[in-house]
């Protein structure tokens, strides 16, 4: 009887432990907001817009459900076309930081085209490019008008450039389960690679986290 107290024991802490450090208050720093503030809450949170997705097709030429995108954190990747050895270079990138974050069916990577694209290009990309982790999906945004105004509530609106002419096409965005806009990283440096890593993690934990005020 006590043999199998002591066991159960063993096998009941590191749980405990792990419990008390994924819940619960945290010192890790928060991501910020970005976007349109939409209000003030009753306890005076600032309270950001969730940002609106135009419709989008996917490279088997199928329109993505809205609803697969809500309550999953969203890394957006903003590409040129035709896909030059930067822009290859830079989905590469991601797709060796990215392979390496698990956790598929909790975020998402859309690799959108900022200009017009067939969809062979868009298939073949995909099948040069895409690892097998089930949740990247290339795409092309139907409508040009719908492009250019949800590229420029991505980087324009948000203070990251002046204008939709000087698109940062080396960047991503990231968004929280809510589709708030919270980080901006530039695959070219590897540093920001790594710390995407962290913060797609953190946001798929920060539902669960009660933030320390300071």
């Amino acid at each position: 009887m006590k043999k199998g107290l002591f066991l159960i024991g063993i096998l009941l802490v590191p749980s405990m432990v792990y419990l008390l450090f994924s819940l619960g208050e945290h010192n890790t720093a928060r991501l910020g907001f970005y976007g349109t503030i939409e209000r003030i809450s009753e306890n005076g949170d600032t309270v950001y817009s969730a940002q609106n997705f135009p419709e989008l097709i996917d490279q088997d030429g199928n329109t993505i459900d809205q609803s697969e995108l809500y309550g999953r954190v969203l890394v957006v990747d903003i590409f040129s076309n035709p896909c030059d050895a930067d822009c290859a270079d830079k989905i590469s990138t991601l797709n060796n930081y990215l392979y390496r974050t698990g956790l598929n069916d909790k975020w998402m990577l859309l690799s959108i085209a900022n200009e017009q694209i067939s969809a062979e290009e868009l298939k073949e990309l995909s099948t040069k490019n895409l690892y097998k982790g089930g949740n990247w999906s290339f795409a092309t945004i139907k409508n040009a008008s719908d492009k250019d105004a949800f590229v420029k509530s991505l980087f324009v609106d948000t203070k990251q450039v002046n204008s939709i002419s000087d698109i940062p096409t080396s960047k991503v965005a990231v968004l929280d389960q809510n589709q708030i806009i919270r980080a901006f990283f530039d695959a070219r440096l590897q540093q920001d690679n790594k710390t995407l890593q962290d913060a797609i993690k953190l946001l798929i934990r920060e539902p669960h986290i009660s933030w320390k005020e300071h």
